[in-house]
Parts: structure tokens; sequence; C-alpha cells
């Protein structure tokens, strides 16, 4: 990917609006894109176990609940474009295939999209494999945005957590237009031999204009997430870029299983690819 034209953006409930649309929003100042919100919840009956008795009333109750989520999201939405100046427009999905498949589809037409980072106490949201389903999916690349911290005011220092899969390729070249607007590029690696595949990532980014920071870990530690987050924390990056593979029934993180703490963890926007 040599530019980011336009921008897909997933919400989902009110709290996590907001972050997204906001990052969503200096990504498209940054890179002159188009954006597109698109609404897309578990219906909340399908958290709730259907009574015998009164069925008919709980049926209708958890709509109320959906609609009100829903009016909320979208009051979110626009008091934020109206505070930022976001120029985006809303769509909202509706379908019995699931929405992850539904988002997916949508994505296909878009060249990044902005997700957020799962929360498991969050009544109708998401599923915990979402972004890994809308990823395989679409076959796009995806920012996640983390839930409790406010997304950096710019995205000037940048990491790269590399290892030489398909996935770690197709994460770093739709970030190349990020990459080369950062101050800092920094490329973390751990385990193998970095003098067999640095020249030629070397020169992959230098064509780009990209002059990267290097850091060799060494063996490739039990705990690589936390190490992940603690040197990215260490080094002020605003974003890191990874890969993913795996599906829902064993999923597995680029680096490992021990990453997906990274994701659970996360103290900064995510862009990956799978």
């Amino acid at each position: 990917m040599l530019d980011i034209r336009s921008i897909l953006v997933h919400l989902d409930d009110p709290q996590s609006a907001v972050p997204r649309l906001q990052l969503a929003h200096r990504l498209a100042l940054a890179h002159d894109a188009s954006v597109t919100v698109v609404y897309a919840a578990v219906p909340s009956l399908t958290f709730a176990p259907f009574p015998e008795e009164g069925g008919a009333l709980v049926v209708n109750a958890l709509m109320d609940i959906d609609e009100q989520r829903r009016r909320d999201t979208r009051e979110a939405f626009e008091k934020t474009a109206a505070a930022t100046g976001l120029r985006a427009q809303w769509t909202e999905l509706e379908g019995a295939a699931g929405i992850a498949n539904l988002l997916g589809l949508r994505a296909m037409y878009a060249d990044l999209l902005v997700l957020g980072q799962h929360q498991t106490t969050s009544a109708g949201g998401a599923p915990g494999d979402f972004a890994e389903m809308v990823l395989a999916r679409s076959g796009r690349s995806a920012v996640l945005v983390p839930f409790a911290i406010d997304p950096p005011a710019s995205l000037r220092r940048v990491a790269i957590a590399w290892k030489e899969t398909p996935e770690a390729a197709r994460a770093l070249a739709a970030a190349l237009p990020i990459l080369r607007r950062a101050s800092e590029v920094h490329v973390l690696s751990w385990g193998g031999e970095p003098t067999q595949w640095r020249p030629r990532l070397q020169h992959y980014l230098g064509s780009h204009g990209v002059d990267p920071i290097w850091h060799d870990g060494g063996p490739e530690p039990k705990y690589i997430g936390e190490i992940i987050l603690s040197t990215v924390a260490d080094l002020s990056c605003d974003m890191l870029v990874m890969g993913c593979y795996g599906h829902s029934r064993a999923r597995e993180w680029l680096l490992g299983g021990a990453t997906r703490t990274l994701l659970s963890s996360m103290t900064l926007p995510v862009l990956m690819a799978h």
C-alpha cells in the first residue's frame, strides 16, 4: 500500500467510539483520506438466556437496550465530529451473517480499518476474535485502538515488531504511508539471526525513504508480549506495527501465543495484518 485514501471505522458502543474516531481523524488529516463509520453491534439477545415465561417482554426490553446503545453511539459520533472537524459518513450494518463477516465484506473496499481493543465487559460488544475474523475476511490491515487510553496526538514514533513471515510483511507494507511521515522508526526483533534479513529489510525500508533504528533483543524471551510493551513504552512510541495469524479455534499471534497478552494489555495503537 502506497497511500491511505479511505479509512473505515467500526463502532459498537459510545464509550469506545471517541478514541477510535479521534485516531481516524488524525490519520485522515495526515493522509488526505475519507472516513466511513460503520456501526455494528452484537444484539443483546445473543447473550441473554431466553425465559420460558415472559419471553416477549424480555425480547422487547433487550431490543430497547440495543436501540439506546445505537443512539448513544451516534450521539458520541456527532459530538466528536463537531469537536474535531471530522468529516465522516455514518452507516449501519444489519444482517444475520454475523457482524465480523458483514464488516469484513465492507472492509474490502477500504485502505485501512480502525477497530477497537476487545472489551470483555462490554455488553453487546464484539466477540473476542472479532478483529482477527475481520482481518481474515477482508484481507485488509487494521489499527486496533486501546479502549482505556487516549490516542496519541501524532504518530511520530513508530515501532515494528519484525519477524520473517508473510503476516509481518503485509503489516509493514500497510504501514508504509505512516512510516514515511514518522520522525523515528524502530525495528524490534528477537530470535533468529538479524544479519540474514536486516540488509534486505533495510534496503526495502530505505527504498521508501525510511531509515530505521535497529533493536536486536537476542533470543526470543518467554514473555515476549510484555517485553514488547515495555520496549515501546521506553521508546515513547505512538504506534506498533506487527502481523498476526491464526483462526478462531486456535488463535496465536505472530510472535507466539504469549503475545496475545500484548493485545489484552495494549497501551498504544497497534497496526496489524493477517
